[in-house]
């Protein structure tokens, strides 16, 4: 005779049948397709980003998904060093259908140039979920989450994006041409874009990102401007110190608010041309 089940078991077998099932499609979310390569490869050959795709396969369609994870090296990693140089990631509101599909995880080049990065690379903390609600407080759900993936192809740091000019300490000058943009880091302060958008004799109109009451300014030699790198810590002082034709020369100069550490000679101001 054949084994009867009352209805109390049958339904308990359902309930574990179904939290099995669900627990299964969240360990599957990320199909175990990962696809590296450099791109924006400039005239020497160094890259702008690394990219890296992940193919997930979306339980649902929505568009209030969310990715992050951090980028370091392989060896940091394994040997748990202290403060190892890394790269987050991260993007919210992603719109996506339901059923696999790629996400192109996008590193900068200048980072992984900046902080001697070589590769083979791990992805820690991999994490996709959606976010569910904003009240009482910010509230996510989990979908998949990798502890680390490895990244195996060997990347040295130098294929990546150079500056064109990198001095230390807390001034330096640069020389842009008509139409052409600088991006001027100080140390981990921050950045700021300079566009030169047009020459005259002895003056200059420039652009210049992160200035909140408009970012167009006319220089005349000698004129500076003042701007804030990183939140309230850093002013910098950009100043137009020559006008030759199309070429034009500045100097930029930090100094750091009484709140912050003082600007020491060992601080890299980095200099990336790009038309």
């Amino acid at each position: 005779m054949g084994t009867r089940v009352n209805v109390t078991d049958a339904v308990n077998l359902i309930i574990i049948f179904v939290i099995a099932t669900t627990s299964l499609e969240a360990s599957e979310l990320f199909t175990g397709f990962f696809k590296d390569y450099k791109v924006g490869l400039d005239a020497n050959g160094k890259a702008e980003e690394l990219n890296i795709d992940v193919e997930l396969d979306v339980p649902v369609s929505g568009d209030n998904y969310l990715i992050r994870c951090l980028l370091v090296n392989k060896d940091d990693y394994e040997n748990k060093e202290q403060d190892y140089p890394s790269q987050s990631y991260s993007r919210y509101n992603l719109n996506l259908k339901a059923g696999k599909q790629i996400i192109t995880l996008h590193f900068d080049g200048y980072e992984i140039f900046k902080h001697k990065m070589n590769g083979p690379y791990v992805l820690t903390g991999l994490y996709f979920g959606r976010y569910l609600s904003s009240t009482p407080k910010d509230e996510y759900e989990s979908l998949g989450e990798r502890t680390a993936v490895y990244i195996p192809t060997l990347y040295r740091y130098t294929d990546f994006r150079h500056p064109d000019l990198s001095l230390r300490g807390g001034e330096a000058t640069f020389v842009l041409k008509l139409g052409q943009a600088a991006t001027v880091i100080g140390g981990t302060l921050g950045s700021k874009e300079v566009k030169l958008l047009s020459v005259n004799t002895g003056s200059v109109q420039i652009a210049l990102s992160g200035i909140a009451k408009g970012n167009e300014f006319k220089l005349k030699i000698g004129e500076g401007i003042k701007f804030v790198m990183g939140g309230v810590e850093q002013t910098g002082q950009l100043q137009l110190l020559e006008v030759n034709r199309d070429t034009v020369k500045f100097k930029i100069k930090f100094s750091a608010a009484s709140s912050a550490p003082e600007i020491t000679q060992n601080m890299p101001i980095d200099i990336i041309y790009s038309q």
